[in-house]
């Protein structure tokens, strides 16, 4: 049940000290742009420092045929579409951006970033292992994960990123340059052209610890750790820097001097925090093409 699920989470890690802020506020004329892609498509804003907002041109669909089946190609129409969208002074003024994604949408990546060739489509959030991987590589990774991971830990979810990357490996051995990328990660280093990284939000469900900081031993060693050793991404802090956007991207778009894409979030906590939430006890229920509840509290779980 839900408490004995808690409890083991609990129980698995201290709580590490929450790590300082190495960005300062955007002041005077920044602003920073936020994309968010959702089930349905994707919306993008620009907001001032005080947050008020500067630009939010229409948004870019999915369509229904695309609400579950999509590319990483389509990912990238959809992040520069929203880009070249917005007016070019307002663009003039982005110091920093940052990249919402569905919870649990990844793929995989080769060496230098691109979508590695053979692996097929993307794994989006409703991709369950246990009905959609080839044959039996679901099972067998859902068995691995029965076996090494705490009890009622979320990445024993059929739809859990580290399901879809051990199901990728069961299917057939992760090649050496194959890394794993959640659909935040993969459009952030789009816009940076750098090696992929993660965000505290979207790493939860391939089992960072976020009570820890750091991913655990059950995931860097043993079974598992001798299948996803080396294919992890960096994780930081949402809203910590990831990197500079590439000077190409900056002078095509006309984006300010030294725009940094920072870390960012899934769809439900970016829903969560734009609703205000922010004492404990406040609850927020999205209700789009899917359902998702969070609720602030003051015991971590």
């Amino acid at each position: 049940d839900t408490q004995s699920m808690l409890t083991a989470l609990a129980s698995s890690c201290s709580i590490a000290p929450t790590p300082p802020r190495t960005l300062p506020p955007i002041t005077g004329n920044a602003c920073a742009l936020g994309y968010d892609f959702g089930t349905s498509g994707v919306r993008c804003a620009i907001v001032d420092a005080s947050g008020e907002i500067v630009a939010n041109p229409p948004g870019y669909s999915w369509g229904v045929a695309g609400e579950r089946a999509q590319e990483a190609s389509d990912w990238e129409e959809a992040l520069f579409s929203q880009l070249a969208a917005l007016p070019a002074d307002a663009r003039a003024r982005v110091s920093r951006i940052a990249v919402s994604g569905t919870s649990g949408s990844m793929l995989l990546v080769d060496g230098d970033g691109a979508p590695a060739a053979s692996r097929g489509s993307p794994r989006m959030y409703d991709f369950s292992v246990s009905k959609q991987a080839v044959g039996d590589s679901g099972e067998a990774a859902l068995a691995l994960l029965r076996r090494c991971t705490p009890e009622g830990h979320p990445v024993r979810s059929a739809t859990s990123a580290l399901a879809k990357l051990l199901a990728y490996h069961f299917e057939s051995p992760l090649a050496g340059s194959e890394r794993l990328a959640h659909q935040a990660d993969y459009v952030a280093s789009r816009l940076t052209g750098g090696a992929i990284a993660s965000d505290w939000h979207n790493a939860l469900k391939l089992g960072f610890d976020v009570r820890a900081l750091h991913y655990p031993e059950w995931l860097t060693g043993g079974e598992i750790g001798e299948i996803a050793r080396g294919r992890l991404p960096r994780v930081v802090r949402p809203g910590e820097p990831i990197g500079p956007v590439s000077d190409k991207l900056v002078a095509k778009y006309g984006l300010a001097s030294g725009c940094l894409v920072v870390g960012g979030t899934t769809d439900s906590i970016a829903a969560f925090l734009a609703a205000g939430a922010d004492s404990v006890g406040d609850a927020v229920t999205s209700l789009g093409s899917t359902v998702a509840i969070k609720l602030l509290s003051d015991v971590p779980a």
